[in-house]
């Protein structure tokens, strides 16, 4: 799965708590008084969205440690107990919550983290469970296969089957449901849904691989491995069980066994594009082996000349061998396909200064300064109006706009947050009063921590749609991230005048009202949070 952003979020970590230590300012106002259960609640929920946002072990002991003053890891576990009490004994279903507390305990060991998970673990349980005023199916007890799904793992109760399904169709939708799960990055909650598939038919390839895939990304490797293994050998013509199985093969380290296995998948599909590219990274970036790294991304491009990723490890390969006019041509190609591309520039201006070309390196390395560096408040500058003759002629076709949405998010959905950003431009110059290509841009600018932009981005789209709430939430995030506590007060303001029940508005507000020491309506908007 794709992880980005890493050091925007550490950045918006060190902003949120004001770096290493707190200020004076916030040591006499908050470190002499205990936190309240109210408190703790509330800081706890915060903690658990920064999780779902991708923080990590290091952001998340930081958090415990800014509140080390006011709760000890004892309180905090007994506050937790009776907090975990309460919402499992709630008869709601929580979802969301019970997969928050879970991925917190997979990204930290401190005892709260485990804690969290157990309680995680038991929220996602129940919430699988049928109807009480249904039965539930007796447990089967005749399988027994060589390889069993993880018996570390509560198995759901199965949801009250369809009058008439069969057992088939029944797994087939604890599969469809494991599917859901892993896109939605809920990986315990996967391997529940597809070990619920297997325990109904052990010998489902698509649930094993399913399997293999969450366990790979709750770091079981040898579990993963086991589950992959044990697809391939229910069906060794599966190329997608044995691209799976390179992938983590590469990431053990087991890079040998790694070709091997995409070199079958690959033989049984040749198209596999992502294959192809997972190869050469291995022989090229782990193993050196930079010529036969070349030759493999070339067959990659073969399937699609269009990838500036795949155009950028490919000048990376000549780059390694020193052969810099051919790094440039690649990395030009990159350019022209994603204008954004900020390594791309930054490759391609070491390469110049080893040819020799000082001025255009320079120029390269500003482009990839400008990229990195944020943009000021002011709205961009109005395009330069292109001669008559040059105006496109499509400028305001509908379709056109739509297509090129729909190409941005399929660069989206990939990964490829720059290009997504150049065909949202291209969509916005043919015509500027879309709504949701301005959402999906200022979107996009946060993700990447252009703060500033993303800022720059909304208003822009506010001057057209001034009560769009996608783009005042987006706006008023990326201003608490850049620390502007009193514009994004009024922004939260903005928010709740439109929607007064929104309990992740109060939430914000309460800490832009906090950082500006304005404690008591911190409190008041803290209490109509909860």
């Amino acid at each position: 799965m794709l992880r980005r952003i890493v050091q925007a979020i550490a950045n918006f970590f060190r902003r949120l708590f004001g770096g290493s230590a707190p200020q004076q300012a916030d040591r006499d106002a908050l470190g002499q008084t205990p936190l309240s259960d109210a408190e703790c609640e509330f800081y706890f929920l915060q903690l658990l969205d920064g999780v779902s946002q991708g923080w990590d072990r290091v952001k998340i002991d930081r958090f415990f440690d800014a509140l080390a003053d006011r709760a000890s890891e004892d309180r905090w576990m007994a506050w937790l107990r009776q907090f975990g009490n309460a919402r499992t004994q709630d008869e709601t279903p929580q979802v969301e919550l019970g997969r928050r507390m879970v991925q917190l305990s997979d990204r930290s060991s401190r005892p709260v983290a485990l804690l969290a998970g157990n309680i995680g673990h038991q929220l996602l349980a129940r919430s699988s469970e049928p109807e009480r005023s249904r039965p539930a199916e007796p447990e089967r007890s005749d399988r027994s296969e060589e390889v069993s799904p993880d018996p570390r793992v509560t198995t759901p109760s199965p949801t009250p089957a369809t009058r008439g399904e069969s057992p088939d169709e029944e797994a087939r939708r604890w599969i469809s449901r494991g599917k859901e799960q892993l896109k939605g990055d809920r990986f315990d909650a996967a391997l529940l849904a597809f070990d619920r598939a297997l325990a109904l038919d052990n010998n489902l390839i698509r649930a094993w691989i399913g399997r293999g895939d969450a366990l790979a990304e709750l770091k079981r490797s040898s579990e993963a491995l086991a589950a992959y293994e044990k697809a391939a050998a229910l069906d060794p013509e599966n190329a997608d069980v044995w691209g799976h199985l390179g992938d983590l093969q590469q990431e053990l380290k087991q890079l040998e066994a790694a070709l091997a296995s995409w070199d079958k998948a690959l033989e049984l599909n040749p198209k596999d594009i992502q294959t192809w590219i997972n190869k050469g990274v291995a022989l090229g970036l782990d193993l050196g082996r930079w010529e036969e790294a070349l030759a493999v991304w070339d067959k990659a491009l073969d399937l699609d000349r269009n990838d500036a990723q795949i155009w950028f490890r490919r000048g990376v390969a000549f780059g390694a061998m020193e052969r810099w006019d051919e790094a440039v041509e690649s990395w030009d190609k990159a350019l022209e396909l994603d204008p954004y591309f900020r390594d791309a520039w930054i490759n391609k201006g070491v390469a110049l200064q080893k040819l020799g070309r000082y001025e255009e390196a320079i120029e390269a390395n500003n482009r990839a300064l400008g990229l990195d560096a944020a943009a000021t408040d002011a709205p961009p500058a109005e395009p330069t109006k292109a001669k008559e003759s040059e105006t496109p002629a499509a400028a305001d076709d509908p379709e056109r706009v739509d297509t090129l949405y729909r190409q941005a998010l399929q660069q989206y959905d990939g990964g490829n947050l720059h290009a997504a950003l150049k065909f949202l431009d291209r969509a916005l110059d043919a015509d500027a009063d879309r709504l949701k290509v301005w959402q999906q841009r200022s979107r996009i600018l946060r993700e990447l921590g252009q703060f500033d932009e993303t800022v720059t981005s909304c208003d822009r789209g506010l001057e057209k749609y001034p009560n769009d709430l996608l783009l005042l939430w987006t706006r008023t995030l990326a201003l608490q991230q850049l620390q502007r506590w009193e514009d994004a007060n009024a922004g939260w303001d903005k928010v709740l005048e439109l929607q007064p029940s929104a309990k992740d508005a109060w939430i914000h507000k309460g800490i832009a009202l906090e950082k500006l020491g304005r404690y008591s309506e911190a409190i008041e908007a803290n209490k109509r949070a909860m």
